[in-house]
């Protein structure tokens, strides 16, 4: 398997990459209205916490996508007993579903790392006129040198790093005229949740040391949004 961080976070069976983990979740779950009747979907759902919390609690029809099959297999496995939840292969940018087809879409710390433009004309074209997108991004608190930002680029294998302002317009481009935003604190914290593979590379244990220096080196310059967009 390729050495990158998405293949590193399948690898680990990482289910609380995203910023916040599930207490933040849960925070933006409590300002969507959700029932029976909606239809969701998740972005990049890795191993399936998301998806199963939100099946759990609000028994409504759910689909998850994830462009690693290593991911999809791991989410399979979580929800295998929540006959409302859908899981497929698939990429964010060439959505597999018809237009206006989705109330609610969610992408947690994944639009990042796919060609974002692409991404979101992807999910103004599946969500309904009415329905809400959840973004959690990493978002630029400062300007950053070209040196910090090809570091940033390559660890995470990502094209773009946003500012706010830049997200809003980059959303704005692509549909959305209602967009708010909330600042995810340092205090969130993320609680552990691993589903280890059988045979996990060591090297990627060197990729998560580096992962946690990189996080101590741009803590002022790196943090996260929730994007409220309609």
């Amino acid at each position: 398997m390729k050495m990158n961080y998405t293949n590193f976070l399948a690898s680990m069976g990482v289910g609380s990459a995203h910023p916040g983990g599930l207490k933040i979740t849960e925070h933006w779950l409590k300002k969507v209205n959700l029932n029976q009747t909606s239809k969701v979907l998740d972005v990049g759902c890795g191993t399936g916490q998301t998806i199963h919390f939100i099946s759990n609690e609000y028994d409504c029809d759910i689909t998850g996508i994830d462009s690693n099959t290593e991911m999809i297999s791991k989410a399979k496995h979580r929800c295998n007993q929540q006959q409302a939840v859908k899981l497929l292969k698939a990429s964010a940018d060439t959505l597999p579903f018809n237009s206006q087809t989705f109330d609610l879409i969610i992408s947690e710390s994944v639009t990042s790392f796919t060609n974002i433009s692409d991404s979101l004309k992807e999910y103004t074209r599946v969500l309904n006129k009415k329905g809400t997108l959840i973004l959690l991004e990493m978002t630029r608190e400062a300007k950053l040198c070209q040196q910090s930002l090809d570091e940033i680029k390559q660890f995470y294998g990502i094209m773009e790093v946003l500012s706010e302002e830049e997200w809003i317009e980059k959303l704005a481009n692509s549909g959305f005229n209602s967009i708010q935003t909330e600042v995810v604190t340092s205090s969130t914290s993320a609680k552990n949740d691993f589903n280890m593979s059988e045979y996990v590379n060591e090297d990627y244990f060197d990729m998560m040391a580096e992962h946690y220096k990189m996080n101590q080196k741009y803590s002022d310059k790196l943090g996260a949004r929730i994007y409220y967009c309609q």
